[in-house]
């Protein structure tokens, strides 16, 4: 749990994204009390897919309705599996709870952190339960696109850009 909160989890995101080779700008899909997935995040009008194509939603709207089209467990290298995904975050994007491990700033079995389920379609896929904060999980991660001319407000933004992700 301690990721060295919403900027190291998107730190995180865009170092195994640089691994890779993968490029672009990535960030966590992950909600503590200074931010929501939904205030540091793209909205983009068109689709969210996995690196190997396959179409979680088709906007930003689709993607926090509910329920996603099929499960984000594509990891970076390319390899499906499962798990739990730190998360704190609602399926509408918005901070789930004060249960972010201070922060994600410790990892300490006396705090909680709530996660996702990566194999789930429905509202499970970003929240299922809590656990404690000295367990290592995986991050969800988006790709950021690149446009000119996006306002500042990223809650307000769209765009026909694909957005792609891993976990």
């Amino acid at each position: 749990g301690n990721l060295g909160g919403l900027s190291g989890a998107d730190a995180k995101c865009q170092s195994l994204a640089n691994t890779q080779s993968i490029g672009g700008s990535w960030k966590a899909w992950i909600s503590d009390s200074s931010g929501s997935a939904s205030s540091h995040l793209y909205h983009s009008g068109s689709s969210y897919k996995l690196l190997n194509g396959t179409t979680i939603a088709n906007s930003w709207t689709d993607l926090t309705d509910g329920f996603i089209l099929s499960p984000i467990n594509l990891n970076e290298s390319g390899s499906s599996g499962s798990g739990s995904v730190w998360t704190n975050t609602a399926f509408n994007g918005l901070l789930a709870s004060s249960n972010h491990c201070s922060n994600w700033g410790v990892s300490l079995s006396t705090y909680v952190g709530y996660y996702g389920l990566a194999t789930y379609t429905n509202q499970n896929w970003t929240l299922s339960s809590g656990t404690t904060c000295n367990n290592s999980l995986r991050l969800y991660c988006f790709e950021q696109p690149v446009v000119s001319d996006a306002p500042q407000n990223l809650a307000t933004a769209t765009s026909s850009q694909t957005v792609y992700l891993t976990w």
